[in-house]
């Protein structure tokens, strides 16, 4: 439990979101936050950062939002379907920082001692470091994902099958190239030419076509 069932300002975060944090006010925190992590459409619970407990959480979460420490550029913003802008109570900022700003603010209303950090429950440290495996899992996925602009190759450029190099393609944009007045992508081509189309999977397209000579797959990619 945080013990942080009481009027004040909470700092929030949450592993879906890492470089967010929650900036808010609560006449109970953990009423708050046990309503917030009541929703299915988060995926990971939020988790109490630090809190501010103070009777005047109306006043400070007003100053807060306004002041230069939490700059308004970093605050999460949508607009509607109606066309109207709505700002939340996200900001992109390191929870350090932003509680450190919290430290500054409480000290200035004579209320250090009411701001405290919370320690993280073994349960929380566990669903951070699934949410970072998965993170890092999905970012490696990404980076083999393979397209042209992460090879440097243009719009224009032409590559060859090189099981018959006389079959050429012209690349139109990052996944997609043209052959006899048609689109693939190259694992369809690639498909077309080894007489497999209709396949499910088998086939990576990028390990039979070459670009200057070298294999599309043996290019490196640019930063």
């Amino acid at each position: 439990m945080s013990n942080s069932n009481f009027e004040g300002i909470y700092i929030l975060t949450n592993p879906a979101f890492p470089q967010f944090v929650k900036i808010g006010r609560a006449e109970n925190i953990d009423l708050r936050v046990r309503g917030l992590n009541s929703s299915s459409a988060v995926p990971y619970s939020f988790i109490i950062y630090a809190t501010y407990k103070t009777t005047n959480s109306e006043r400070i979460e007003k100053f807060i939002h306004k002041t230069d420490r939490f700059k308004s550029e970093l605050r999460a913003r949508e607009i509607s379907a109606s066309g109207r802008e709505r700002v939340r109570e996200f900001f992109r900022i390191d929870p350090e920082q932003a509680y450190e700003h919290l430290l500054d603010i409480a000290e200035s209303n004579n209320e250090i001692y009411s701001v405290k950090l919370v320690p993280k429950t073994k349960d929380q440290m566990a669903e951070e470091n699934i949410a970072d495996k998965i993170e890092k899992k999905a970012e490696q996925d990404r980076k083999q994902i393979f397209t042209f602009k992460n090879k440097g190759i243009l719009p224009g450029a032409v590559i060859e099958y090189m099981k018959d190099l006389s079959l050429k393609a012209k690349v139109i944009d990052d996944r997609s190239v043209e052959f006899g007045g048609e689109i693939y992508t190259v694992t369809k081509l690639a498909k077309k030419f080894m007489g497999k189309v209709g396949q499910i999977g088998g086939v990576q397209g990028p390990a039979y076509f070459s670009y200057n000579g070298t294999r599309l797959f043996d290019l490196p990619d640019i930063d």
